[in-house]
Parts: C-alpha cells; sequence; structure tokens
C-alpha cells in the first residue's frame, strides 16, 4: 500500500461497516508503510469474538476495584461490589427484564410496564415479575433442596407455612390434602379424617350428610321403616356428631327383647367413665308410640355403635313415628 498517514484513512462507522469488512492491524516497529510492511488483517467480527474471548478486565482499561471481571475458561461474571452489582437507570415506563432461555423454556424477572402488562399479563403497573414464558413452574429450594412449587395449578409448599400478621383465602382451602371445594368460601377436610395423637386445641375434621336410619329390636324380629320417612341428618365438627331424625315405622315382624337401637353413622366414643355418651335426647311421638315413655333412658353402650331405646320392642307398631334429636362424642 501507499505511504499515507494513519490519520488519513478512512474510519469504519456502524454505517458502513459489515460484519466481513477487514480492519488493519498496524505494527507500529514498522516505519516504511510499504506494501511488503508487517501490517496485519482482520475481519470485524473475528476482532468482536477475540476480545469477548480474552480473559481478564472486561473494558479497555484496567477497571475500579468491584467492577465486573469475567473467566472464558468457565464463563462466569464475578464482582466484588456490595451495591447496585446490576444497574439499568433511566426514566422509562416501559418493562426491563432479564430472559433466561434453554430448550425447556424462558423464564424472566424484572419489572413491569406504566400498564401493568408488558411482562405478565394482567400484572400491575411497575411491579417485580418473576414468570415463564411456557406453561411449566417456578420451583424455590433451600440449600439446593426444593421446597415449594409454583405451578398454573397452584402453590404447593413443603413443611408448614406460617404467618407472624392475620392471613386470608379468597375462597376455599384444602387441608389434609384434601381437593378444595369449587365454589364458595370455606375450609375442607379430606373424606377420610385424620385425626391428630395429641392436639387438642386442633380443629381435625367437619363433614355434613344424611343416612338411613334403622331400627333393630334386641333379640328377634323386625321393625321396617317407611321409605319415604326413614333420614337422618348429621353434622359432625371435629369428634362432636349432632344427629335430627325423623322415622315411621311401615310394618313390624314379631320384635322382641327389652330395648330397640337406633342406627348412628359414627360410632360412639369409648371414654372414660362413660363420658361423651348420649343420656338425653329431644324426642316427640306421633301416634301411640311408647318411645316417649324412654325419654331419660336414650343411652350409647357396650357396641357403641347405636343409640338404645330401653323400651320392650314387641310394645311398637307400624304407624308409629319417632322424631329425635341427639349430640354424642365420636372417637
Amino acid at each position: 500500500m501507499a505511504d499515507q498517514p494513519i490519520s488519513g484513512l478512512t474510519a469504519l462507522t456502524g454505517a458502513n461497516t459489515a460484519s466481513g469488512d477487514l480492519l488493519e492491524i498496524v505494527d507500529v516497529s514498522d516505519t516504511t508503510m510499504a506494501a511488503t510492511g508487517t501490517n496485519k488483517k482482520i475481519t470485524r467480527d473475528e476482532m468482536k469474538t477475540a476480545l469477548l474471548a480474552a480473559p481478564g478486565p472486561i473494558g479497555g482499561t484496567t477497571p475500579a476495584a468491584g467492577s465486573f471481571t469475567t473467566l472464558s475458561t468457565s464463563d462466569v461474571i464475578t464482582s466484588t461490589r456490595v451495591t447496585n452489582i446490576f444497574q439499568n437507570t433511566g426514566a422509562s415506563t416501559n418493562g426491563k427484564w432479564f430472559r433466561l432461555t434453554n430448550t425447556g423454556g424462558d423464564v424472566l424477572f424484572g419489572l413491569n410496564n406504566s400498564t401493568g402488562a408488558q411482562v405478565l399479563t394482567g400484572g400491575t403497573a411497575y411491579s417485580f415479575c418473576i414468570s415463564t414464558a411456557v406453561n411449566v413452574p417456578i420451583e424455590f429450594g433451600v440449600n439446593d433442596t426444593k421446597i415449594a412449587s409454583l405451578a398454573s395449578t397452584g402453590l404447593a409448599v413443603t413443611g408448614a407455612i406460617s404467618a407472624t400478621t392475620t392471613g386470608k383465602v379468597g375462597t376455599t382451602l384444602g387441608v389434609g390434602n384434601a381437593t378444595p371445594a369449587a365454589s364458595g368460601a370455606g375450609i375442607t377436610f379430606p373424606a377420610t379424617a385424620n385425626r391428630p395423637s395429641s392436639e387438642p386445641n386442633t380443629l381435625w375434621d367437619y363433614e355434613e350428610g344424611t343416612y338411613t336410619v334403622t331400627l333393630t329390636p334386641q333379640t328377634s324380629g323386625t321393625i321396617t321403616l317407611s321409605g319415604a320417612v326413614n333420614e337422618g341428618a348429621y353434622t359432625k365438627v371435629g369428634r362432636v356428631v349432632t344427629i335430627t331424625a325423623q322415622v315411621q315405622i311401615d310394618s313390624v315382624s314379631s320384635p322382641s327383647g327389652s330395648y330397640i337401637d337406633f342406627s348412628i353413622p359414627f360410632a360412639i366414643a369409648n371414654l372414660t367413665d362413660s363420658a361423651g355418651r348420649v343420656y338425653f335426647a329431644g324426642v316427640y311421638q306421633q301416634g301411640n308410640s311408647p318411645f316417649t315413655t324412654s325419654i331419660n333412658r336414650v343411652l350409647g353402650i357396650e357396641t357403641f355403635s347405636t343409640v338404645r331405646f330401653y323400651i320392650t320392642a314387641a310394645t311398637v307398631a307400624a304407624g308409629d313415628e319417632l322424631g329425635i334429636a341427639f349430640s354424642y362424642f365420636t372417637e
């Protein structure tokens, strides 16, 4: 090349520089500037790659203490700075976020825009957001162990959730792995109660429903109830069961014995000194029923699976009607 001062060369700018354009590297020991001199050439992209791959400080000069350095052998960026390790400043109403991508999808974290719709749809203006761009969970861990998973179906947590202030659930809450109710508001307990062994201050079960009542004479024979009037309703809160029922005898077949058993949905607790049993029930009768004569003698004893009317079984007849309400403790 002809002798020419470096200052006279045309500069390559973003407007006229292509990725394959050649950049000239001058050996300052060559004073001849001749074509046979020791000048070298490299493309712009080759130069960029070489600069990014070089280990050592980022930037053209040695940075001040606390600035970033990069280790090319492990692709790790480190900093000894204690505040503002990453900082993106400037007045803007747009969202700003970091995005990590692999074959499984994207994860984003950053600030939403002024309308709350740039990083997360339906978000709050200028809120801090963490989200995935596909339907995969966001997981949290402690000591390299997962403790929580946030998915489109909800939040799953390993261990206890604690709070130092009041809490609020907008709709329903399931405990004991129970599926929360799909409507309304309340607490859902599992179908099979899981009572704590020694937690007297814990509410561990709630259930309400109906059941078909049966009357069974002590010794033999049968007492058949009307199919239209044979239902009992119950509510169970913890170990307390409350029952109301109205039944009508449709027919009898030689019932005998000194008592009649009234069926219940949960067994009566076998507590010390017979605590928790039914000793009194509100009873009414229609027809010539003998049930009201035993109003103060309704007990849950022996098998603990029924409420017992101590009346002569042979005295009941078709058409007798019984209404009853009582509470007892279950196990």
